[in-house]
């Protein structure tokens, strides 16, 4: 089914920017094509003051038809839009949460920001497993810390001095 031959047509309202929307070079910078039959897309939404809103926005899009799940974060006022490109266009999908009274627009920093969020989680990672092996060396270290003189022998002294890389 190609586009021309979906069973809707864009908001006219809207004119040329749907147009633009329902482009898939234009989709690149905030949509994903996780299959030939699911988009994910990432929006930011301008309107909301509380949670219930984010209840109203989802609840407009999943009566939408082709929406297969609408994931509104109301701290952030974010939209992560799962969708089937065949059934429907974005820009009917915008045009329904502009109906719901609020407003849509492509997150096009969310790329990055996911990006971000990996290093960050790869940073812990490393810090986790830096600060484990720190923990074992200390293991080693304790006993020459509190040892009293003459109360370690010297070849034990040694070994533990070897084994924390002294």
């Amino acid at each position: 089914m190609t586009a021309s031959a979906l069973p809707f047509t864009a908001p006219s309202d809207q004119g040329s920017s749907a147009e633009v929307i329902d482009d898939s070079q234009a989709q690149a910078g905030f949509s994903q094509q996780l299959s030939e039959l699911e988009s994910l897309s990432q929006l930011r939404v301008a309107g909301m003051h509380c949670a219930a809103c984010a209840g109203i926005i989802e609840r407009a899009l999943l009566g939408q038809p082709g929406v297969l799940d609408a994931q509104v974060n109301s701290a952030a006022e974010r939209l992560q839009l799962r969708w089937n490109p065949r059934e429907t266009r974005l820009s009917s999908l915008l045009a329904a949460v502009e109906r719901a009274g609020y407003q849509a627009v492509p997150d096009l920093a969310a790329p990055a920001r996911l990006l971000r969020e990996r290093e960050h989680r790869r940073a812990m990672w490393r810090l986790f497993v830096a600060s484990f092996l720190m923990m074992q060396v200390m293991m080693l270290a304790w006993p020459i810390y509190v040892a009293e003189p003459g109360e370690m022998s010297a070849d034990l002294r040694n070994l533990l001095n070897w084994a924390r890389g002294c």
